[in-house]
């Protein structure tokens, strides 16, 4: 426990604009490596203490349009004199001119963009005081090392509170770390900054306790694969070619359980009873096993630390079990970049079986069968990110995703079925993407109202350490430079900037006029937003008749009824099935049809948009109702349609 006699410790902030409602996984990671060498620490979450005295909402509001690097713009006075950027003209070129925020907005409602703008004004009136209360903060624990957790939302509002660290505690040890430091960003951070000492690129839990146990020793710092001191950055190249990175831990079980004491304290102080209940986060993993084989074109995430590693199921469980019994939320967030797929067989079945199960989030790949979807569900995994991306498959082909098109809305169907929520993007704006594959996607959309829509959509971020920014001219990328954004927030050079930045602008050596293209689908995903909480596409079987109930907006007709070879084939095509895996499958029943004939029972369904063609694959749409309940009045209006109706066959019984 840290109190004002163990002066002398360490403090772990957590900044704005990271979520208030959940603790920092990696910060409670760190003040856990510093136990063995009985060092007091304690993790200071000033996101707590800005949420309240804004409102949950409007702290939310801010968290949620960070793309607009608000939260940077809103600290740049603080630490800059004079503040980089004109108001009116941020507000202008950036707010309005540049935001997806702004522009969804547009299309649904004002609410949000009222949200958004109180929420702004609210913060730009609480920063000073809001710092200075941080400060005071700081100042009665005296520590020797401060250690800013720096990740994307983080940048400005850590460098404020370190420089007037600095000033009134000028013995203090100033560190940065996380995903902002990683490479030439750290590099480019200490130089700019002299106030930082050091910003530490890469995994900390090996180089962090080694570094405070040398700073509160008095030695010389010296040389630590992947801390970049002041000194190290004044004799290193500008490029930060040859920078060296924090040893990643291979072996995740040897990590300490993490410290989240310190957040739940200080929530129970927090005066503001609407803030939103506390989640916990829970890491099994870090890297990517995809990104190994195949790294997604546009994908920057992992940085330097994309080699795979997980916990095994065992230690994921006791740490699961242990942490929640001792910190019970309703939520709990998987900080995993990709679930590991041995969990669905001997992590996720433990989860299901515990009695006190709370809501679970992870991100997956989107290529799961069926039953690992009925996994999720049982574990309370309600909602899931899959890297979905789009329903196209030669787009996603440039994409590198190992997946196609006819999966991902295979995955979509599965998770409606089993009530399991995707939270997913629609991408565009790839090299070389063909235009008409837009208008197709276009025309699926109609018939996709009964699964859920994209949360956002939009044309792709070229971002640090992705292969299009590595390889841009390899891509067909020209042009590349800092994203104009950051000239509103830094008051530095273009070489600065360029290694201070992580989203860059770019032009297609190819022109691509990606705006025009894609209206037609973002038209359609607007119409897909608004259907679907309507729309129903079920099956229902009644004795030999397989009954489909369509209630979307481009519904052919109400019912339609399928026996027979028909039947059997619609029911084979909950998966992804081929023509000749059809056949095959109709030869081990004793059936023989060729190709022609299984493709004439298919045609008339795929035309009237209850099943996808791609190829030769086929996906049917409707939603098995066995573990699927639809809406009363879906039902209501099943019932209403099979009253009183008659049977006839027309390329499939219809009524």
């Amino acid at each position: 426990m840290f109190t004002t006699k163990s002066r002398g410790g360490v403090a772990l902030v957590e900044m704005p604009f990271r979520q208030y409602y959940q603790p920092a996984a990696g910060l409670a990671l760190l003040k856990a490596t510093l136990e063995p060498l009985h060092v007091p620490a304690k993790i200071l979450y000033m996101t707590l203490r800005l949420a309240e005295r804004m409102g949950g909402a409007n702290y939310e509001a801010l968290t949620d349009a960070t793309n607009t690097l608000v939260g940077e713009w809103l600290f740049a006075p603080a630490l800059f004199d004079p503040a980089p950027s004109d108001p009116e003209r941020y507000v202008q070129e950036v707010l309005f001119g540049n935001s997806k925020l702004y522009r969804s907005t547009a299309t649904t409602g004002s609410d949000k963009l009222a949200v958004f703008n109180q929420a702004v004004e609210i913060a730009r009136g609480q920063i000073d005081a809001f710092l200075d209360e941080c400060l005071t903060e700081v100042m009665e624990l005296a520590p020797k090392l401060v250690g800013f957790s720096n990740s994307f939302p983080q940048n400005f509002a850590s460098l404020a509170l370190a420089k007037r660290i600095r000033a009134h505690l000028p013995g203090s040890y100033i560190v940065f770390g996380g995903a902002n430091c990683t490479g030439v960003m750290g590099l480019e951070l200490v130089r700019q900054f002299p106030f930082v000492d050091a910003a530490v690129s890469g995994e900390g839990e090996i180089v962090f306790p080694e570094l405070v146990r040398r700073v509160l020793a008095g030695q010389v710092i010296g040389e630590i694969p992947g801390v970049y001191t002041q000194s190290y950055a004044a004799r290193t190249t500008a490029d930060g070619n040859s920078l060296t990175h924090a040893e990643m831990l291979a072996d995740l079980d040897a990590l300490p359980l993490p410290e989240y004491a310190d957040y739940f304290e200080q929530r129970a102080k927090c005066g503001d009873a609407n803030l939103r209940p506390p989640q916990l986060p829970f890491e099994t993993s870090r890297g990517c096993w995809w990104g190994e084989r195949s790294q997604c074109t546009f994908c920057g995430l992992n940085g330097v630390s994309l080699t795979f590693r997980h916990k095994t199921p065992r230690r994921a469980w006791e740490e699961f079990d242990q942490t929640l019994s001792k910190h019970p939320v309703a939520f709990v967030a998987a900080t995993d970049n990709i679930l590991d797929m041995r969990y669905f067989d001997e992590f996720l079945p433990q989860l299901a079986a515990r009695e006190h199960k709370p809501i679970l989030f992870f991100e997956v790949k989107a290529n799961l069968k069926k039953e690992q979807v009925r996994r999720l569900r049982a574990s309370q995994a309600r909602f899931i990110q899959p890297g979905i991306e789009s329903p196209s498959t030669p787009i996603l082909q440039l994409m590198r995703k190992g997946i196609t098109a006819l999966q991902n809305v295979q995955l979509l169907k599965w998770c409606r079925e089993f009530g399991v929520i995707p939270k997913w993007n629609l991408l565009w704006g790839f090299p070389g993407e063909p235009p008409d594959e837009y208008r197709r996607m276009a025309e699926w959309i109609p018939y996709l109202t009964h699964l859920n829509p994209p949360e956002n959509v939009g044309a792709i971020s070229l971002e640090r350490f992705s292969p299009y920014l590595q390889h841009a001219e390899q891509f067909g990328l020209v042009n590349v430079r800092p994203h104009p954004i950051y000239r509103h927030i830094y008051p530095f050079d273009e070489d600065a900037l360029a290694n201070l930045a992580f989203h860059f602008s770019f032009d297609y050596r190819v022109p691509q006029d990606v705006e025009s293209y894609t209206a037609p689908v973002m038209e359609q995903v607007q119409m897909w937003r608004n259907a679907f909480a309507t729309s129903e596409l079920f099956a229902a079987e009644l004795g030999e008749i397989l009954m489909l109930c369509d209630l979307r907006p481009a519904a052919h007709r109400g019912l339609t009824a399928l026996v027979g070879r028909q039947r059997q084939l619609y029911l084979a095509c909950d998966a992804v099935r081929s023509l000749r895996g059809l056949q095959r499958m109709m030869q081990q029943t004793g059936q023989v049809a060729t190709l022609q004939e299984i493709e004439a029972e298919l045609e008339p369904l795929v035309d009237r948009g209850l099943m996808l063609r791609e190829g030769d694959n086929f996906l049917s749409l409707a939603i098995s109702s066995g573990e699927y309940t639809p809406s009363r009045s879906a039902l209501e209006r099943f019932r209403a349609l099979l009253t009183g109706q008659a049977f006839t066959r027309a390329g499939g019984v219809q009524l």
